[in-house]
């Protein structure tokens, strides 16, 4: 064990053998902590855990990177190939018009589609303004910029990418704005043909694909993006800031089995051209396909892309909200099938009555339902991240890297102590796991010991006194001032995005080191505990 003091330098590291040996401790305290009474929740919940906790664990080693890179690049290699069958496929059964069987009839893909397309017209409207594209930059990487704190300041006032069929667009927004063409009418952006694909780590097998788009581009997708979002929310009442009544509705299937929560699988890679020229109206579709990048530059090539809009694209995440929601509402319409729809990306709920007939329409759009996370049968249910057996949360928490220094333990005991708090009890944990955490919690400094929040992991939560937590050592960024106060004007006017964070001051930049400071808590502190800890 380490010798903890309060010294600045201090690394609080853990040898490499630890995280395997907390693992195999934890994998058979919870193997020995099922309980004997059938198929009850608190029994659901530990085997759950017990084959949920590592599903994430992604363990990097630079020796595979390669390989990693290679599989998720032939993984994308075959969704673009499922794209282009779906953009011949889509466009000859519309003309045969395949039909789909329902208990007592059957319905046709032409007739969903003429209703998905009607709503989809009743909540964009049947053409954009120009203010559509007046959006904003983020905070991630783009082709011009490298993901770091403070870049969006930097976007709004450097010279940036753009697509050629996206410039005359931008040029027309910059002309709405005196300020803007002080700063950037003499700029002169590089007209590029596309986005750049790369790969981030997903786990230890494979990496993620996703697009750098043109910076320019990213402005305009953007405001696409925040005017879907704000129709959706005002029209559909599908609030996307908010994942909460996904929940809800996840917990009450869960209960009454009239809902099933769907996943889809691959979603945003699978979304093809075809699928949204059908579906949306025609000025609608043009837009979009002049600000999204119609090709990508993928190992030094340039690619024509099959699929619409990728992970990166500003507006993906708000069109494929659309596309489903509409979807769902026809099907719905269609076999008179009354209940709750909602969605949140690809986390879609419907009434149970259509679960399958949905996945079987989806599937003919193109589309892949992710059977193993997709449920509208018995009493389990997930959605937008939590999970329910019989309306008893049963949420798992999951170790995505190694446990290998105290900031790390002391989150992984603190959302143990949260997931091990006893269904109907707000303040007891499951006493079954008190020596687990007893044991563990052993080499974490005293000092720290008094936390009292279970998600945090400067401190570690126990019924002690608060006294110190970690700190980590940071560095403080300044934006450029000139493209701060661009982004501000931006954000500070009408059409600004509900949350979209507002980067125009000094930032702070986290760095590896640790030091300690004094944890001070104000007022009651009140948090579940384990019945031998006795009361705070």
């Amino acid at each position: 064990m380490l010798n903890h003091r309060d010294e600045a330098s201090q690394a609080y590291a853990l040898k490499p053998s630890f995280h395997s040996r907390l693992c195999k401790s934890f994998e058979a305290c919870l193997a020995s902590g099922v309980p004997e009474s059938g198929k009850t929740a608190l029994a659901f919940k530990h085997t759950y855990l017990a084959g949920s906790y590592l599903s994430k664990y992604c363990e990097l080693n630079p020796d595979t990177a390669k390989e990693r890179h290679d599989r998720a690049i032939s993984k994308w290699r075959i969704m673009e190939l499922r794209n282009a069958r779906s953009n011949q496929r889509l466009f000859a059964e519309w003309l045969t018009d395949a039909r789909f069987n329902t208990k007592h009839s059957s319905i046709s893909a032409l007739r969903i589609t003429e209703i998905a397309r009607r709503n989809i017209l009743q909540i964009l409207g049947d053409k954009p303004s120009l203010d559509v594209l007046y959006g904003t930059f983020s905070g991630g990487a783009s082709m011009g910029f490298r993901k770091f704190a403070g870049n969006v300041a930097a976007k709004f006032k450097a010279g940036a990418t753009v697509t050629e069929a996206c410039l005359p667009l931008f040029q027309d927004i910059l002309a709405q704005c005196e300020t803007w063409k002080l700063y950037r009418g003499a700029l002169h952006p590089e007209i590029v043909g596309g986005g750049s694909l790369f790969t981030v780590p997903k786990n230890s097998e494979i990496d993620r694909c996703a697009v750098k788009e043109p910076d320019l581009n990213m402005f305009c997708q953007k405001g696409v993006g925040d005017f879907i979002r704000n129709r959706l929310r005002s029209v559909a009442r599908i609030d996307l800031n908010d994942q909460s009544r996904n929940q809800r509705l996840a917990r009450k299937g869960s209960i009454d089995g009239s809902l099933a929560t769907l996943d889809l699988s691959s979603a945003s890679d699978l979304i093809s051209d075809g699928l949204v020229r059908l579906l949306l109206p025609e000025a609608w579709f043009d837009l979009l396909n002049a600000v999204r990048s119609q090709n990508v530059l993928c190992e030094g090539v340039w690619t024509e892309l099959n699929m619409f809009s990728s992970m990166g694209n500003g507006f993906t995440f708000e069109l494929e909200s659309l596309l489903f929601y509409s979807i769902a509402r026809a099907v719905a319409y269609l076999t008179g099938t009354r209940g709750a729809i909602s969605v949140y990306g690809d986390d879609i709920i419907v009434p149970s009555a259509i679960g399958g007939l949905l996945s079987k329409v989806l599937y003919w759009y193109g589309m892949k339902v992710n059977t193993d996370k997709s449920y509208w049968k018995g009493p389990f249910r997930e959605s937008c991240g939590k999970h329910w057996y019989s309306g008893v949360d049963v949420t798992p928490f999951y170790v995505k890297e190694s446990i290998d220094s105290v900031e790390k333990l002391i989150h992984f005991l603190n959302r143990l102590r949260r997931w091990a708090i006893l269904p109907g009890f707000s303040d007891t944990c499951d006493p079954h796991f008190e020596k687990f955490f007893s044991k563990w919690s052993r080499y974490v400094p005293t000092c720290l010991y008094g936390g009292y929040d279970l998600a945090r992991k400067d401190s570690l939560v126990t019924t002690h006194k608060p006294r110190m937590k970690l700190v980590r050592l940071h560095k403080v960024v300044k934006p450029d001032a000139a493209g701060a106060y661009l982004q501000w004007l931006r954000l500070a006017d009408d059409r600004k995005t509900l949350g979209e964070p507002i980067i125009t001051s000094s930032v702070t930049v986290e760095l590896s080191g640790f030091r300690l400071r004094r944890n001070a808590c104000t007022g009651i502190k009140s948090i579940p505990t384990f019945p031998g800890e006795g009361d705070v």
